[in-house]
C-alpha cells in the first residue's frame, strides 16, 4: 500500500474529512475520525481490530499485476514521545485478496507521518525498510504462514489486529496480526530501536488536528484497490465490516463512523455503504455493496446505545441478544464477548435486550435492558 500525498490544514478546532475525496473513488468502509455530532474528540488505545465478512466479491483493478484484486486495510496511527517531541507512525495491516481465485496474502506497513516526507529508519522487524517517491517505508510480506497464500471458501471471516506496547528500554513495539480462520497469526513484530523511555504510546484517533504529515489520526477498516496506489471497481459484491478499539476492559465498536477513508493512496469505486445490525446481537456493521455510492456518516452515537454492563466477575464473557426474538439455544460463553476488570462496553442498535454474563462456563449474571437511540446506559 502507498500512503498518499498529502497537505491538510486544520478547519477552526475541526479536521475536515472531505479534504481528499468527496466521492468515489475512494476507501470505502468503516472509518472513526474522531468526529462526533458535538464536535471532535480524541481517543487513545493499544489495540484496534477490523472484521472482513466475505459472502460475495467481483472487482477490476488497473494494477496490472493484480487485475481482479482488492485490498483489505486496517489503518492506524501510532503516536509516542520523545525528547519532547511527538511522533507519529503511520501502521497498516492489510490483505490483498483475488476476487477471481480467492486467494488471499497479508502485509504490514510503516510509515512516518511525523513531518512531511519523513523517512522511516530505527525500526527492526521481520521485514525491510523500501523507497517510495521522496521517502521510504517499512514493509513485511507474510509468506510461509499459515492462512497466507491460501484460497478462502466463502463466505469468509478474516480478523486483522494490530497492538502496542514498549519493552524495558521504553521503546515501542508494534504486534501485526491476522486469523482467516488458521487461529490469529503473529507475522511481524517491529521494535522502534531509535528510542529509549518513550512516553504516550498509543494508537491515537484525533478529529482536532491532523499529523505533520497531513494526514488524519483516524482509525480505518476499508476496501481499497490491490496495492501501489491501484483502484478497483466493483462488479459484484457483498462484504461486511466493522471496527473495534480497546476500551480497557473489551473490544468495542467504534461509536461515531464515517464510510470512507482518506489516509492510504488505494481506493475502490462503485462501492455502496450502508450500516445495518445483526438482528440476534445488536452489533453494528458496515454493509458493502456493487453501486453507486455517495461518501458520508454511517453512524454516530446519536443514533445507537453504548451499554455498560456491570460484571459479578473481573474476568468473563458477556452475551447480549435482541429480546423479541426466541431464545438462542446452545449459548455460551464462547457466543460472548471477553471482558477483563469487572466491566464490558458494547456499542449496539437500540432495542429491547436480555444480557447474560458467563464465568468459566457458568452463568453468574443476568438482566433485561431497553437500549434507547442516544443514550449510554449501564446494567
Amino acid at each position: 500500500p502507498v500512503h498518499a500525498s498529502l497537505t491538510a490544514s486544520p478547519i477552526g478546532d475541526e479536521v475536515d474529512i472531505y479534504t481528499y475525496h468527496i466521492q468515489e473513488p475512494a476507501p470505502m468502509g468503516i472509518v472513526d475520525y474522531g468526529i462526533s455530532p458535538n464536535g471532535p474528540f480524541t481517543r487513545s488505545t493499544t489495540q484496534w481490530e477490523g472484521k472482513v465478512v466475505i459472502y460475495s466479491l467481483s472487482a477490476v483493478s488497473n494494477c496490472s499485476t493484480a487485475p481482479n484484486s482488492v485490498g483489505f486495510q486496517l489503518n492506524v496511527v501510532l503516536n509516542y514521545e520523545y525528547n519532547g517531541i511527538t511522533y507519529a507512525l503511520w501502521v497498516q495491516d492489510t490483505a490483498t485478496y483475488n476476487t477471481n481465485t480467492h486467494e488471499i496474502y497479508f502485509e504490514d506497513n510503516i510509515w512516518n507521518s511525523s513531518s512531511p516526507y519523513a523517512e522511516v529508519s530505527g525500526v527492526s522487524g521481520n521485514g525491510g525498510i523500501y523507497p517510495s517517491g521522496n521517502t521510504t517505508y517499512y514493509a513485511y510480506c507474510a509468506v510461509n504462514y499459515p492462512g497466507s497464500f491460501v484460497n478462502l471458501a466463502l463466505p469468509a471471516t478474516i480478523y486483522f489486529l494490530v497492538n502496542v506496547t514498549t519493552n524495558s528500554q521504553g521503546q515501542p513495539v508494534i504486534y501485526f496480526w491476522y486469523n482467516d480462520g488458521y487461529g490469529w497469526i503473529n507475522y511481524d513484530i517491529v521494535t522502534v530501536t531509535n528510542v529509549v523511555d518513550a512516553s504516550n504510546v498509543y494508537f491515537l484517533v484525533d478529529g482536532h488536528k491532523y499529523t505533520p504529515y497531513g494526514d488524519f489520526y483516524d482509525a480505518e477498516m476499508v476496501m481499497t484497490g490491490p496495492y501501489n496506489g491501484a483502484s478497483a471497481n466493483i462488479t459484484n459484491g457483498f462484504v461486511l465490516l466493522q471496527l473495534f478499539y480497546w476500551n480497557g476492559h473489551n473490544f468495542q465498536e467504534v461509536k461515531n463512523a464515517y464510510n470512507f477513508g482518506s489516509d492510504t493512496a488505494e481506493t475502490v469505486s462503485n462501492v455502496t455503504v450502508q450500516w445495518g445490525y445483526f438482528q440476534s446481537s445488536g452489533s453494528l456493521v458496515a454493509v458493502l455493496t456493487a453501486g453507486s455510492g455517495s461518501l458520508g456518516s454511517l453512524w454516530n452515537q446519536s443514533v445507537i446505545t453504548q451499554l455498560t454492563v456491570y460484571a459479578p466477575v473481573n474476568n468473563g464473557y458477556v452475551y447480549v441478544y435482541n429480546e423479541s426474538i426466541p431464545y438462542p439455544e446452545g449459548i455460551n460463553e464462547t457466543h460472548g464477548v471477553p471482558f477483563i476488570g469487572g466491566e464490558a462496553v458494547l456499542t449496539l442498535y437500540p432495542m429491547d435486550y436480555a444480557t447474560l454474563v458467563y464465568q468459566s462456563g457458568y452463568l453468574v449474571g443476568e438482566a433485561n435492558i431497553y437500549a434507547g437511540a442516544g443514550q449510554s446506559i449501564s446494567t
